[in-house]
Parts: structure tokens; sequence; C-alpha cells
């Protein structure tokens, strides 16, 4: 009862938006035929202002696993916000794959973890930046020393490692837009944000981004913290 509830309530046409991309044949008898819903209600649109934390908070749970999970994580801008990009150069420089700071130091150079990540995620009116990692439990200290120590060497910059993580943006965008299901879910993002035309932008916004812009931005947004471990034996 409360699926079907939740399901009249917010699926209605004013609140959907359909994407679709390749050569699909007669895509509009396709959609028409699937998607009936009636327009007799409209889905009021909700806005939320999350404030940046005033304090770290650290919530931990133990769990009967083999491994520990780390999740750090600090509210940073929503999706449209011009600071947005800027985080995309961060995850750029911590986070690309077995090139990305946090990988480098915790596993490559130290063998302190199974897994190391970081995301940047934002939405219509919320935002956050998140570490992530699997360890050892007794490793924790040691871990969570390293990450704040190559979150504060963005600090200081260099700009070879801006234009390296420039660059590995740019080529994701650029294979993520030859594959339909992630062009798909874009333009259905960006629609739903109100200008999809925002992702054509999206490689140039990214070439404007300076290294005092991440000095900027890691001084206002870096300073209080949600750590969420999970701890295995």
């Amino acid at each position: 009862k409360k699926v079907l509830e939740f399901f009249t309530k917010h699926y209605q046409p004013n609140n959907m938006i359909i994407s679709i991309v390749g050569n699909i044949k007669n895509w509009k008898k396709k959609v028409e035929s699937k998607f009936v819903s009636p327009a007799n209600k409209t889905v009021p649109k909700l806005k939320f202002q999350e404030p940046l934390a005033k304090r770290n908070k650290i919530v931990k749970q133990k769990r009967k696993i083999a491994n520990t999970y780390l999740v750090l994580g600090y509210r940073t801008a929503p999706l449209r916000h011009p600071d947005n990009y800027v985080f995309d150069v961060i995850g750029g420089v911590l986070g690309r794959g077995q090139s990305g700071w946090m990988f480098q130091e915790i596993r490559g150079k130290h063998g302190l973890a199974y897994e190391v990540g970081t995301q940047n995620v934002g939405g219509i009116d919320y935002g956050y930046f998140s570490i992530y990692l699997s360890t050892d439990r007794k490793k924790l200290p040691l871990v969570k020393k390293l990450i704040f120590k190559q979150l504060g060497r963005l600090k200081n910059l260099s700009e070879k490692d801006l234009k390296e993580a420039k660059t590995y943006l740019e080529g994701s965008y650029l294979l993520d837009k030859e594959d339909n299901q992630k062009l798909a879910d874009a333009y259905c993002l960006w629609e739903q944000l109100g200008d999809v035309q925002e992702l054509s932008r999206y490689v140039s916004k990214v070439k404007k981004i300076t290294t005092k812009d991440v000095k900027r931005v890691v001084n206002k947004y870096f300073n209080n913290y949600c750590l969420a471990i999970v701890e295995g034996n």
C-alpha cells in the first residue's frame, strides 16, 4: 500500500524526465505506450539548503566481518554551484585510480588498504565529497593520519598536478560520452537541474580551475567532517 501511494504521488508527468540516447526508431510511440500517467496531479518541488557542518561527527559500528570500512566526508555544494567543478578537480588529484594521491600514499606506499577512492556527489540542493577505503582495524589511526596529510597537501597543489587532474577529467568525460547509458543519465540529471546545455560546457569550466581555486575551496569546505566506520574483527 505504501509503495503504491508513493508511486501515485510522485510518478506524475510534471515530475518526470525521459532521456533517450541512440538511434531508436519510433521512440515517441514507445514512450507514449509505456508512460500513461494522467496529468491530473502536480507534484510540488521541494528545496532544501543544508548548512556546512560546524563540528566533526564520528559514527562507529562494530560487526563480525574481516575488514574495517571507513568513509570520511564533507558537506560541500550543489551540482550547479561553481565550486562543484573544483571538487571534481580535487577528486581527480586525490582519487584518479592508482595515480591518485590517496591510493599512492595509503596503499602503494604503506600497503594499509585494500581499496581506496574518492567521490564527489552533487544534487539539486546538496553536495558531499568523501574518501572511502577498507583496511585492517588496527591500521585505522595511521590511515586517518595519512588521509588528512593528503588533504593538507591540496593547499600547495602544483601546476603539474593540477594539469594532470584536468586531463584525467577531460578523458573521463569523453569516454562517458561514448557510453549511451551514461550519457542518457547525464542528460537526465542536468535537465532535472534546469540546464541540460551545462553538460557541454563541463570541460571548458574544468580547464578554468586554478590552484588558487583549489586552496580557497579546501579552506572553505574541508574543516568539519563526518567520519563513518564499520569496524571488523
